[in-house]
């Protein structure tokens, strides 16, 4: 840059000379004075240009920082987009991409020495472009966040029902249990019961077979008393 600035201005030295020592009706009025006043204003010219150069050097060398640390920032992006397992492929396509991309403009800065418009166009082309891929990455992380939430948000719902499923299901459970300890006590009522009941017909036939042994007895005696009693008068 500042070898091609120093061209011109030696160009530019060698015209004001040339015009200097050309032959004129103005020039021999004039003289030295008009010399002098060109070289001021070529060397302010000059001044104005280093101060240009030295200006667009130090946007370069900012742009080359930032792009430096746009590339760390995909770096770093790169490294989270591998931990998701859903967006992994994408994340290291357009991070490639994305170097590949640098790696062209860095080759393309380099040779291009005199086109500092056309390459600062280009790198804010570069830029535009990293800005619009970090936009649909952040897009995508924070799709990719919110899907994790709503499926979080699902599961806790998810645990919600089953436990209110579980709490019923004990409930009924309980209610089961409750019923079946009814139901168990009556039947034990009710077999006590039929247990009383059958001890009682037991005793009662008991009884009654006593008293069927009894009245046989009487019976036999009665014979054996109306033999002896009805004999003697046959």
């Amino acid at each position: 840059i500042f070898g091609c600035k120093g061209v011109w201005l030696q160009g530019m030295l060698s015209q004001a000379t040339r015009r200097a020592s050309s032959p004129s009706r103005c020039a021999a009025a004039r003289g030295d004075t008009e010399k002098v006043h060109l070289i001021d204003k070529l060397v302010n010219d000059n001044e104005e240009l280093m101060k240009e150069i030295a200006e667009l050097d130090v946007q370069l060398r900012q742009a080359m920082k930032d792009n430096e640390a746009l590339r760390e920032a995909n770096d770093r992006l790169l490294q989270q987009r591998q931990a998701a397992e859903d967006a992994s492929e994408m994340a290291r396509r357009l991070f490639t991409q994305v170097e590949q991309q640098i790696e062209l403009a860095r080759s393309e800065r380099e040779e291009q020495a005199k086109g500092h418009a056309a390459e600062r166009e280009f790198l804010n082309g570069i830029f535009r472009e990293l800005e619009a891929q970090l936009v649909v990455a952040r897009s995508e992380r924070e799709e990719m966040h919110s899907r994790a939430e709503r499926e979080r948000r699902a599961l806790q719902k998810r645990v919600r029902e089953l436990e209110e499923q579980l709490s019923k299901a004990l409930a009924d459970k309980e209610a089961v249990r409750a019923q079946c300890d009814n139901e168990k006590g009556a039947l034990v009522k009710q077999f006590e019961q039929r247990v009383s009941g059958l001890r009682l017909e037991k005793d009662q036939a008991r009884l009654d077979k006593a008293l069927l042994k009894r009245l046989e007895k009487d019976l036999a005696e009665l014979k054996e008393l109306s033999s002896c009693v009805l004999g003697p008068l046959a």
